[in-house]
């Protein structure tokens, strides 16, 4: 059973997800912001890391996806956002292999992001 930290700070998109996730097997860790993100990682490495690329408490979700991928180059960083792809891309610390599902999403869409990691 894969182990899957949601980092989301809007409560019903973290709900959301996290309800979708369990529903196809995953354990959820949720931290409202990056610092709780980390102390969860230190504690208990996860698979997958799903991170609101915007958030009140910390706006630059491409820095603390560096900084995950630095201390644990196992963790798989997924953003969710509701920012343009391109706007993204133009960070000097996006990878290529970066998965994004861009805000708003429908459940098909939620369903096809996840495939790849999910069965």
């Amino acid at each position: 059973m894969p182990t899957i930290l949601l980092v989301e700070d809007e409560p019903i998109i973290a709900t959301d997800l996290q309800f979708f996730l369990e529903k196809r097997g995953c354990r959820v860790a949720l931290a409202a912001d990056p610092d709780e993100a980390f102390s969860i990682c230190q504690k208990n490495l996860p698979s997958l890391v799903i991170l609101n690329f915007y958030q009140k408490n910390a706006p630059d979700g491409m820095a603390f996806a560096r900084r995950l991928r630095t201390v644990f180059p196992k963790i798989q960083v997924f953003f969710i956002t509701g920012a343009r792809r391109l706007d993204l891309e133009a960070s000097p610390d996006f990878f290529p292999t970066t998965q994004i599902l861009h805000k708003p999403f429908t459940p098909r869409q939620l369903r096809e992001a996840f495939a790849y990691f999910l069965p």
